[in-house]
């Protein structure tokens, strides 16, 4: 790699960010008084068979919260069991999906109730040109819980459409109830025909229709959903009510919890007020010249890394573009390391532009691809330029960025879930001047390696 291109490491210091740390005192508390909103006595559960959704996200106290759940259903003579709602992940099989939801602490043994991993489908019928799937265990339940986290998605960027979806919805609704009642109770079948309505229909409108048919039906019991913060406690729980004859009060409800999630989340210490879109690649004009990023995966979000904070599309990729209005501008982003949770997965990596031998090495290509078709992104499933360790992706990161006479703009984070502690280089300061809930912490230094050649973080 001698022969390659490469620019001198800019030095570092380290910022925090003070987000809100508003969380609940008492997750488990919190989850039996919103359950009490769904089921308020005996006469509503008593001998029910009811399926739990567990989804493949890293969710906080996610065990706590469901096994809160399941108890309180047991506690008036229901019969709950847990069904793993991810749409194609975990390699699309019930042994996949079950080590998924496992890894989260939620088993038989640690639930005391069943799991019901089947990846079987049965089709509700088809509504407004889009076929509805639901696994066939929780179909043929007495009625589904719907447990979820609210927040931005990485793919929908725009409120459903009242005209296909029947009503307004009054904001948008992104990943959270109404998704994973599609998506993932869809399993399988179901994830591939709502992403095939992508370039049709709407991938916001496909999951609210589904989702609302299944409310229609009577299947769906309700909503447990989850806002978390943006050091990753919950914030929020709220039971949200499924009613027959009034599915759009459901999506409603949601909405309104999902612009508190937005409220929430975090974001890179930069401001982007005001930026504005490279004319071309790798401009100076873009706000980040480098983003390191330690590790990405499944558990962190479901593109790997969070397209709401990196400002990429799953859709394509354009080099100091933002996605989304309001989103930072980066050249060059850097993956060093893919989540052991991940088992493999490491769907989003082609929104990086490079990444290390050590990441390529833990990457399961068919669970990559097989992610990717399914939510026809195959471009998040390209392999970034891969080097030895970050001392070799960073140096070369950098060199194919136009240089700035007060040197490179570089960031680095440890994922983009937790953005609390940041390394940002000298010429990144002067953008933060002014902007409360930002301090600086300690004195530039030199960047620090391990004996591998990665790099080290002081937090």
């Amino acid at each position: 790699m001698a022969d390659l291109r490469q620019a001198d490491i800019p030095k570092l210091t380290h910022v925090r960010q003070h987000f809100s740390d508003e969380a609940l005192a008492d997750t488990g508390a919190a989850v039996i008084e919103q359950m009490r909103l769904l089921f308020p006595d005996a006469e509503s559960a008593k001998g029910k068979e009811i399926g739990i959704t567990a989804g493949s996200r890293g969710i906080t106290d996610i065990d706590l919260i469901t096994k809160a759940a399941v108890d309180y259903l047991k506690s008036l003579g229901a019969k709950p069991f847990i069904f793993p709602a991810m749409g194609s992940h975990g390699g699309g099989t019930a042994e996949g999906q079950t080590q998924v939801v496992a890894y989260y602490g939620i088993s038989e043994e640690a639930m005391d109730c069943p799991i019901r991993a089947d990846m079987e489908t049965s089709i509700h019928g088809e509504f407004n040109g889009i076929t509805v799937h639901c696994a066939k265990v929780a179909y043929e339940s007495d009625g589904i819980l719907l447990l979820n986290r609210i927040k931005p998605h990485t793919d929908i960027c725009q409120p459903p459409d009242p005209s296909i979806c029947g009503f307004d919805v009054g904001g948008r609704i992104e990943s959270g109830l109404t998704k994973i009642g599609a998506i993932g109770a869809g399993k399988l079948n179901g994830a591939k025909e709502y992403h095939n309505q992508v370039l049709q229909r709407g991938l916001e409108n496909a999951v609210v229709v589904a989702t609302r048919e299944l409310i229609r039906a009577g299947k769906v019991c309700g909503g447990l959903a989850i806002i978390e913060n943006a050091h990753h406690k919950t914030a929020k729980i709220e039971a949200v009510p499924a009613i027959p004859d009034n599915p759009a009060a459901f999506m409603q409800h949601e909405a309104r919890l999902f612009a508190e999630a937005c409220d929430l989340m975090p974001t890179l210490p930069l401001p982007t007020e005001g930026i504005r879109n490279a004319e071309n690649a790798a401009r100076a004009d873009a706000l980040y010249d480098v983003l390191f990023v330690r590790e990405m995966g499944k558990d962190i979000s479901g593109a790997g890394m969070d397209t709401n904070i990196i400002g990429r599309s799953p859709y394509e990729l354009v080099p100091g573009k933002a996605w989304q209005p309001g989103m930072p501008t980066i050249n060059r982003i850097i993956v060093s390391d893919l989540t052991e949770t991940s088992h493999g997965n490491a769907v989003g990596m082609g929104n990086a532009d490079f990444a290390t031998e050590r990441f390529r090495k833990k990457v399961n290509f068919n669970a990559t691809t097989l992610n990717a078709i399914t939510a026809l992104t195959p471009t998040t499933a390209k392999l970034p330029v891969c080097f030895a360790n970050d001392r070799e992706a960073i140096a070369a990161a950098l060199a194919t960025c136009s240089p700035r006479s007060e040197g490179y703009r570089f960031a680095a984070i440890h994922n983009t879930l937790s953005l609390q502690d940041v390394l940002l280089s000298e010429a990144c300061l002067p953008l933060l001047e002014g902007i409360p809930g930002i301090e600086r912490v300690g004195e530039f230094f030199t960047a620090d390696f391990d004996s591998e050649g990665f790099l080290k973080f002081p937090f």
